[in-house]
């Protein structure tokens, strides 16, 4: 089917693909074909909606899930993610092949909580590409969640390294800082923070908060 398609073949594909309908008698597994094979061929609204209407007929199978969340991330549909994630309180076990994938994905995990897998899919950035300033900021983020502060500080000065104007980086670096009780160090990054952005909120927040503390 992948090959008619590419050949422009659209109508010889799915007389294929009604075949295979038809020689499988369950018809959870069918959808899973099918849904598989649309995503061979790249079809991914096909694969979507294959997806989407077998999940109305099962409810919950990770399979459906890992399948759909594919199709969507291969769309680009990331709201459709998100919203599925939320709906089913399941992250899809996907192996994306692209930068924006892991960070997506890690961004995900990320937002639930689930800081370990998040560092995995940070991590595995490097299989495509050198890492870069924002990598390293959700690297020592990630770590710093995880109360891991000296190894979030690595990673935070290691993306300063490649870009000296990244706000929120010496901002986080005082967060880590303070949590170490380095509470002057701490405001030098803070007030760095400002300088860099002006209006950087939680910063100015930061620094009220350590001056009013200091009198």
């Amino acid at each position: 089917a992948g090959l008619y398609y590419k050949q422009g073949r659209a109508e010889d594909a799915e007389q294929y693909i009604r075949i295979v309908q038809g020689n499988i008698f369950d018809a959870l597994t069918a959808a899973k074909k099918v849904g598989e094979i649309y995503m061979q061929a790249s079809q991914w609204e096909k694969a979507i909606l294959i997806f989407e209407s077998a999940l109305t007929r099962e409810k919950y199978d990770t399979e459906l899930l890992d399948g759909l969340g594919e199709a969507y991330l291969a769309f680009g549909d990331t709201k459709s993610f998100y919203e599925l994630v939320k709906k089913y309180d399941y992250v899809p076990n996907l192996k994306p092949h692209t930068y924006d994938g892991h960070i997506f994905l890690g961004n995900v995990y990320f937002s639930r909580g689930a800081y370990e897998m998040a560092l995995k899919q940070y991590h595995l950035i490097q299989q495509f590409q050198a890492v870069d300033s924002y990598v390293f900021y959700k690297l020592g983020k990630t770590e710093e969640f995880l109360k891991n502060y000296s190894v979030a500080l690595k990673h935070y000065q290691a993306s300063l390294d490649q870009d000296s104007n990244f706000a929120d980086v010496y901002y986080r670096m005082g967060v880590c800082l303070e949590a170490l009780k380095k509470n002057s160090e701490a405001q030098q990054m803070y007030q760095k923070a400002v300088q860099t952005l002006p209006n950087h909120l939680d910063g100015l927040q930061a620094l009220m908060r350590l001056e009013k503390a200091n009198k």
